[in-house]
């Protein structure tokens, strides 16, 4: 570490402050006073106390004040104030300009009067208000010091008053000119959408636009083409003077004060048609205006979906798939064509993943987009719970327990009433599976058909989006497929008759191009013969069961009772012997054609064992086990094996709950993604918008980088970014992430207050105060509460178990047992998390929903600001759909916190509001309540937070020759491996507030910025001295409190973490000394090349250090050492409430222990 030093009166040298020093002692200067007031206010009515009142030396200055004090505390507060001062003065003295004025960034009080000039229209002006409002801040610090401090001048006070003042002038200047100079410097395409669209009339012509509406209709449009703006204003402008003119006269004469005109019904008819032609002819001439207008701005817009610009964007080194896709804008020479094929990328990629949580830019606009495929997936929990709500309540009503949705398992366990729910509503299924129905209780029946109807309405969504196999679907994409191979059989011709460029770089463009043609005819050719391969088996292929069809439920086998059962009697190999001889149209290997083809297996006994071999391999080779006739699989011996569900019902999964949440989340996913993108599969997509770019000028290198992001995007998105959950390697590596989870998040209930900042930057203090207290105060307010969960499909982390996606990364893997995930479930209800999670989102839950619809009543009456049309526009809601919104049937809350919305959702149908508009408000509530209440989405997550590493093919095979490009992510070559996702283990939360926080206040759609920010400072410190053991805090300098306090505060995100751990890494190797280091933040643990390690590679590895220095003190015989690090790995050890009493008892045993 390097040091700069100041001298000292007597020559010698010190180390000179450092700027976090000269940080907190700017804040102190003006917080010590302050929180010193309720001190000195006790005092004044306090009888005077007998102590010790020896003054020492250094107290000269306020001896007599000290002889004054009536209270000890108050006495030793005075000497503890002095002795701050003292070592402020002496901070200020020694620090350089340079340092002092960094300092000041570090202090809140210096955003106010940044704000205030910013707010000013000229530079003159923004000098002026900070001036003023630096000069005003200073003055209200010096009150309190005038108060409290005996030995305050006056004329110090007035002094630093000034030149605040003074200063402030000529700071201002700078701060609003570097704004103006900033706003000036946006691209055209920015700048464009700034200019246009500030009116909310404009946008509805736009959005209309947008939908092929007519905007004005031909005629009219016509009757303007040969008059300029100018004309057409000063027209506008005529009119309407003579409209108001006529009224005037109108009323006048009404009230008999117009000579000459004589008020008769008549000429009173005319003169209201004469006021509505002038009034008429001036709207017609202000829409084609504002129709020219938005002409000339989208002719500007060369990337209407690209991120809206900010200064994050050139700080922002940890990208995300979608920021990376977002970011690559066209130029202004590129053709229409590329600029057209890469803003059709963006906008798939948007269409994907978006989470409402950046502004694109032509959203500024009012241009919006339907829900991605992410958040429609995330609005189907709201269906999952009102399943599993029913279905609780019908098993406690057959037990005679007591209805509620509180911890209904953990209230039957104590009970003993009864079977546990899961046993109950899987024991219902199988006899559901094997058409055993009868003699049913009332409950049991209910409970039959709540499952029945769940499932077939699986199964129909499936059908019609085609993600089910169906041979209407697979017949046209047979056609479908041939077409696309024809054009590019074409495309690859036009590049092979093209001239041989002279330069190097376009010769292996051209070469890359070929290839890229060459592969993608074999590519299609090789779908074309596998679909028309399954189109043909499932024309063939039939369930030979007696009685009506089976129903509907999605298959997933359990390989590991197959693979049990084939070491043993080999019942589940002979059940599908017996099958296929029963049913011989079947499939046989093709070794030339690489394609599995149809196969009669009557009477040959050899082919259908073969076949039943290949239908087991193919079983136990899918990653998750799930099959089922999916129109994207290639495994069709075991996908479409038609053998019915009840004959093998003990080699399948048959857990109702766990079937329908797979499903929700994997086919759900690809169910949302085919309804958005026409009933394509994934890769039809990406390949066609890959080839648009490529075809219209985009290298294949820069296509396939585009490509692998996007594929990103959607495997996160249908949960799919590990490819084999079920490896020995990733299932060891998730139970050794969620086992650190439950001993490191001991204290992660309290550290959930973080949030609590983000709900009052989107929703102001007061709303919040409001809302808080209307859950508890108003009945109706309550229930719009609960219903965050039954129809925004939020607040569901306790009722569906997935409270640690939090603060946890997740990629879609599991455990798989239902013992494992009790006490996952139970460590985040111990830890307070998953209550506290809950409590927020139903929160920040109702809070949205005001705000929504309290915006959509501020653009219905036109008062409405460009940020609350940015807002809405964002979450999806254009002005036409804000516009019907106002008009729902809502109340607001009364009493103490009056003026809350309540939607009273279920009631706007029958008011007439259409269904489409409901979907949108949904959906932009449940996205608001992920953007408050963070944890990472789909496009938040940093490109490599899944566990792969991609290598551009030609270099890695160059390399390792063995190594082949990934099918997926065409260009690359990808490594994938559980491990890998370790270091990211807790940056969850983090790495949302990148995005969230920091890139969303940068883009200027954060409500309460400061409040907020201030908020975060504050609840940041107490989170941290929660998580700090006792005796390290009362060590720790103010200085460290505070970096400690902005570490955990969350206003650094991901890129404080990054940095702290990094100094605690290098501290930990001995590359820094602790003892002389001013970034020193708290404790570090032990030190060591391998502590250092574990500090970067994650929590995960460190478990299992210190599983192996509890193993060697074992072996080393220091039996209560290895005791310690035993007990301190336990799941719950940690947990805040508790960890202090635990840790004294663990150390007081292994001291006996060590003592024997």
């Amino acid at each position: 570490m390097t040091y700069s030093f100041a001298p000292v009166a007597d020559g010698r040298l010190q180390a000179r402050p450092s700027t976090l020093s000269a940080a907190y002692s700017q804040i102190s200067r003006f917080k010590d006073p302050i929180m010193a007031m309720p001190h000195f206010v006790q005092d004044w009515f306090s009888e005077r106390e007998q102590f010790d009142r020896t003054i020492e030396p250094m107290y000269n200055a306020i001896a007599e004040d000290l002889r004054q004090t009536k209270s000890e505390h108050l006495f030793n507060k005075k000497k503890e104030l002095f002795r701050q001062d003292l070592k402020d003065r002496n901070v200020f003295q020694n620090v350089t300009f340079g340092q002092n004025f960094t300092a000041a960034f570090l202090n809140p009080t210096s955003y106010v009067p940044i704000f205030r000039a910013l707010k000013a229209g000229t530079i003159l002006g923004g000098a002026t208000n900070f001036s003023l409002t630096a000069g005003a801040v200073a003055a209200a610090e010096e009150i309190p010091r005038a108060l409290v401090y005996d030995n305050y001048d006056p004329r110090e006070g007035a002094f630093y008053v000034a030149s605040n003042a003074v200063f402030g002038f000529g700071f201002g200047g700078v701060v609003k000119g570097a704004q103006v100079a900033i706003t000036n410097g946006f691209e055209t395409s920015h700048r464009a959408l700034n200019l246009h669209a500030q009116s909310i009339r404009e946008q509805e012509i736009f959005i209309k636009k947008e939908q092929d509406l007519p905007r004005l209709s031909k005629k009219v449009r016509n009757q303007f083409v040969n008059d300029s703006d100018t004309k057409l204003r000063a027209e506008a402008m005529a009119n309407h003077g003579q409209a108001m003119g006529k009224q005037k006269k109108l009323e006048a004469a009404l009230r008999g004060n117009v000579a000459g005109f004589n008020p008769n019904p008549k000429a009173i008819e005319t003169m209201q048609r004469e006021i509505a032609g002038l009034l008429n002819t001036r709207d017609k001439i202000n829409t084609e205006l504002a129709a020219r207008r938005l002409d000339k701005g989208l002719s500007k817009i060369d990337n209407p979906y690209s991120l809206a610009k900010s200064f994050y964007d050139t700080i922002d080194f940890m990208p995300t798939p979608m920021k990376t896709i977002l970011r690559r804008t066209a130029k202004k020479t590129d053709s229409r064509k590329f600029k057209n094929a890469l803003n059709n990328f963006h906008r798939t990629a948007l269409l994907i993943a978006n989470d409402s949580s950046l502004l694109y830019s032509g959203a500024q606009f009012g241009l919006t987009l339907p829900a991605s495929v992410a958040i429609k997936n995330n609005l189907r929990k709201a269906d999952l719970y009102s399943f599993e709500k029913g279905i609780t309540t019908l098993w406690q009503k057959h037990y005679d327990m007591k209805e509620t949705m509180f911890f209904p398992e953990t209230r039957h366990k104590m009970s003993g009433q009864g079977v546990g729910l899961d046993d109950w509503i899987d024991a219902l299924n199988i006899r559901r599976i094997a058409g055993d129905i009868n003699n049913l209780t009332t409950e049991e029946s209910a409970a039959i058909e709540l499952i029945e109807k769940y499932f077939k309405r699986m199964e129909q969504e499936g059908l019609d989006s085609g993600v089910l196999g169906s041979t209407a679907f697979l017949g046209m994409r047979v056609v479908a497929k041939e077409t696309e191979i024809d054009l590019a059989q074409v495309k690859l011709q036009t590049v092979l008759a093209k001239d041989l460029p002279s330069s190097a770089k376009a010769l292996a463009d051209r070469e890359d191009q070929i290839k890229y043609w060459q592969d993608r005819v074999k590519g299609l050719q090789e779908e074309f013969g596998e679909l028309s391969t399954n189109l043909e088996y499932l024309k063939n292929a039939t369930f030979k069961t007696s009685g009506p069809s089976e129903p509907f439920f999605m298959r997933e086998f359990n390989s590991e009772a197959i693979a049990k059962d084939e070491l043993g009697p080999k019942i589940f190999r002979k059940t599908l012997l017996e099958h296929v001889k029963n049913n011989p149209n079947g499939f046989e290997y093709n070794k030339k054609s690489g394609l599995w083809e149809p196969k009669d297996f009557s009477n040959k006994p050899a082919a259908q064992s073969a076949y039943v071999e290949a239908i087991i391999r193919g079983i136990t080779s899918e990653p998750d086990g799930t099959t089922g006739v999916t129109r994207d699989s290639v495994h069709y011996p075991s996908r479409n094996l038609t053998i019915p569900n009840k004959d093998i019902l003990p080699f399948i999964n048959t857990g109702v709950r766990d079937i329908i949440r797979k499903y929700n989340i994997k086919i759900g996913s690809k169910i949302d993604f085919a309804n958005q993108f026409g009933n394509k599969t994934f890769k039809e997509v990406a390949d066609e918008v890959t080839d648009d770019l490529i075809t219209n000028g985009m290298s294949v290198k820069e296509a396939n980088a585009l490509r692998k992001n996007l594929t990103i995007l959607y495997r996160r998105v249908t949960a799919t970014s590990i490819s084999d959950p079920t490896s020995l390697t990733n299932r060891s590596v998730q139970f050794l992430k969620e086992f650190t989870s439950l001993n490191y998040l001991g204290s992660a209930g309290p550290t959930a207050l973080g949030d609590i900042p983000k709900i009052i930057m989107e929703q102001g203090f007061r709303n919040s105060v409001k809302g808080l207290v209307s859950i508890f105060d108003n009945p109706e307010f309550n229930k719009q509460f609960y219903q965050v969960r039954e129809i925004y499909g939020e607040a569901l982390e306790l009722s569906l178990g997935f409270v640690q996606r939090q603060i946890l990364e997740e990629s879609g893997s599991t455990i798989g047992s239902k013992f494992w995930d009790n006490v996952k479930h139970g460590g985040f209800l111990l830890n307070g998390l998953g209550p506290m999670t809950v409590g927020l989102k139903g929160l920040s839950g109702v809070l949205s929903v005001h705000r929504f619809v309290e915006t959509s009543i501020r653009v219905s009456n036109g008062s409405a600001s460009k940020f609350d049309l940015e807002y809405l526009a964002r979450h999806g809601i254009d002005v036409i759909t804000a516009k019907e919104i106002a008009k729902a049937p809502v109340q607001r809350t009364k009493g103490k916190a009056k003026g809350l919305i309540i939607s009273n959702l279920e009631e706007w149908g029958n008011s007439g509001i259409s269904l489409e508009t409901q979907i949108k408000f949904k959906a932009a509530v449940n996205q608001s309540v992920n953007n408050t209440i963070l944890s990472s989405s789909p496009a938040t997550r940093f490109t490599y937070a899944d566990g792969s590493i991609f290598l551009p093919v030609n270099q890695a095979t160059k390399m390792f020759p063995l190594f082949k490009e990934d099918p997926e992510f065409p260009g690359y070559v990808r490594l994938e491996s559980g491990v890998m996702t370790l270091p990211f283990q807790f940056y969850n939360w983090s790495m949302s507030a990148a995005t969230n926080i920091l890139h969303t206040a940068a883009q200027g759609q954060i409500k309460n910025r400061y409040g907020g920010f201030a908020a975060m400072l504050g609840i940041g410190y107490l989170m941290a001295k929660i998580r700090t053991p006792e005796y390290v805090w009362d060590e720790l300098t103010n200085e460290q409190k505070f970096l400690a306090a902005i570490e955990r505060s969350g206003i650094s995100s991901v890129y404080g973490d990054v940095a702290m751990n990094s100094i605690r890494a290098v501290t930990q190797a001995g590359f820094n000394d602790p003892n002389n280091d001013p970034l020193n933040l708290a404790f570090y643990g032990k030190d060591g090349y391998s502590e250092a390690a574990t500090t970067i590679l994650g929590s995960g590895v460190s478990t299992i250090k210190d599983f192996s220095d509890g193993v060697i003190d074992v072996y080393s015989g220091e039996y209560g050492s290895a005791l310690k690090e035993f007990y301190l790995m336990l799941p719950y050890s940690e947990l805040f409430w508790l960890k202090e009493d635990s840790r004294a008892m663990i150390n007081n045993v292994a001291r006996s222990i060590d003592s024997d």
